[in-house]
C-alpha cells in the first residue's frame, strides 16, 4: 500500500471522528435527542470509506 493511500485513508477517518465529535456537540446542545444529521451520517461514512480504501490497497 502506497503512503499516499495510508495517508488519505487516515485522514478520513480522522475527519470522521471529528464530524462525530461535532455531532455530539449539537445533540447535546439540543438537550435531546435529534434527528439524523449530516454530521453523523458523516462520522458513520467517512471512517468507513478511510477503512475500505487502505483495506482494497493493501490485497
Amino acid at each position: 500500500m502506497s503512503a499516499l493511500a495510508t495517508f488519505i485513508g487516515c485522514c478520513l477517518v480522522l475527519t470522521g471522528f471529528a464530524a462525530e465529535n461535532v455531532a455530539e456537540h449539537r445533540w447535546r446542545a439540543a438537550s435531546g435527542p435529534a434527528p439524523l444529521d449530516t454530521f453523523a451520517v458523516l462520522a458513520v461514512a467517512l471512517p468507513a470509506v478511510g477503512l475500505t480504501l487502505m483495506a482494497a490497497l493493501a490485497a
